[in-house]
């Protein structure tokens, strides 16, 4: 699979299939390890649940030892007609149906890798408190491959961004946190030698 774009949406495109429900026979077995996320700092989720997306807070997820991994999602009232109730409800992983989006740091941030690509820090303590000149990135062009954690992750870049101190771009970028695809909003210092477009196969 092309890296730099993920099927089921990571870097924006909607979900192409339903999720799986698990079955209550399914929620009642004994999962390897289970990880509760923060409150308030729930990943949030866009899911496909009866041919249409809806949006849901990741709360639970279990990790099973045949490798397959499930969230319990709370699922948000739809917005759009027919509307739809919230709710819980578990679900198999598959990043074809879901794509999270995190609201937390990164394991890989709390210790930048040498080569890494830099963040860019706004406000009094950071790098910048310029305002910044903004221009929107669009076409193929925007498919990135950035360095993080030591190694290129596919992002997609929404803004370039002119400071007084350098250009930096505002990006998705997909980063795997314990094997799953998260997608995280950051902004990076252009620099060539930890951005670049991914080669055509």
């Amino acid at each position: 699979m092309d890296e730099s774009r993920r099927a089921g949406g990571p870097l924006g495109d909607p979900p192409s299939r339903d999720a799986v429900e698990l079955t209550r026979a399914e929620q009642d077995l004994a999962p390897l390890a289970e990880h509760a996320y923060q409150e308030r700092r729930e990943p949030v989720v866009r899911v496909q649940v009866a041919g249409r997306e809806r949006r849901a807070a990741a709360l639970l997820r279990r990790d099973y030892t045949d490798g397959s991994t499930a969230f319990l999602l709370g699922l948000l009232p739809a917005q759009k007609p027919p509307a739809a109730a919230g709710g819980r409800m578990w679900v198999w992983a598959d990043e074809h149906a879901m794509w999270f989006t995190a609201l937390h740091a990164h394991p890989a941030e709390a210790q930048p890798v040498p080569g890494d690509a830099r963040p860019v820090r706004y406000g009094p303590n950071g790098h910048s408190a310029t305002p910044p000149a903004l221009t929107r990135c669009t076409g193929p062009g925007a498919r990135l491959l950035i360095r993080v954690d030591g190694r290129w992750n596919p992002a997609h870049a929404i803004l370039r961004v002119r400071l007084r101190e350098g250009d930096a771009l505002a990006v998705r970028i997909v980063l795997a946190e314990d094997g799953w695809p998260m997608t995280y909003h950051r902004t990076y210092w252009w620099d060539p030698a930890t951005i670049r477009t991914p080669r055509a196969d």
